[in-house]
């Protein structure tokens, strides 16, 4: 609905793929691995990625309310979809936000051959007014690797700088791009953001 098809509908297909291949337990328990009062550690035994980062939110949330901060970690989960959509939840109570996430390797690191990296999104947001707020989400690679999957199936090229195909040479073919090695965006200063995440 926010115009972003990448992480939209069109992400359905993959998660039923998920659970029918067993990668993705839909009635997995969310489990608390260690909380003190501003922060949690949550393990969502592989379940659906945007219920269980959705809880994680609104606990992080509520963490804020009580004690000004609110810090919440969550391993095993399945895809959680667009930052930004967490991150307006959080701004829509007066606090500034931060949301990252890890995701399967298919980036290399700065002057690398192998792919080591997932595009490894991250998500800031800051509360202006009550019309208005700033959200930043975005992969660290130069362009969200399902864009490059969507160009494919298109039948289109990608931009220049986005990829490697598998020898290492530049491409702007898509489906070559999905066999090679995607970038990060920025060189070696998003190198060190895509490892920090």
């Amino acid at each position: 609905m926010r115009g972003v098809d990448s992480h939209g509908i069109l992400r359905v297909r993959h998660y039923v793929e998920g659970i029918s291949k067993g990668f993705v337990q839909p009635g997995s328990e969310i489990r608390v691995v260690e909380e003190s009062s501003s922060i949690t550690v949550l393990d969502g035994g592989n379940g659906l990625g945007i219920p269980i980062a959705t809880k994680a939110t609104d606990l992080a949330i509520d963490k804020a309310k009580s004690f000004g901060i609110g810090v919440v970690g969550v391993r095993n989960l399945g895809h959680v979809g667009m930052l930004a959509y967490y991150m307006k939840r959080v701004i829509r109570h007066a606090f500034a936000g931060f949301a990252c996430a890890n995701t399967a390797a298919v980036m290399i690191p700065w002057g690398g051959m192998e792919n080591v990296f997932g595009t490894n999104p991250m998500c800031l947001g800051f509360p202006a007014d009550e019309e208005n707020s700033i959200v930043l989400d975005m992969a660290t690679s130069v362009m969200a690797g399902v864009k490059i999957r969507m160009a494919a199936q298109r039948g289109k090229e990608i931009p220049e700088g986005v990829a490697y195909d598998r020898r290492g040479k530049p491409t702007t073919d898509a489906r070559e791009a999905l066999e090679g090695f995607q970038l990060p965006f920025g060189g070696h200063k998003c190198y060190g953001l895509v490892l920090a995440v």
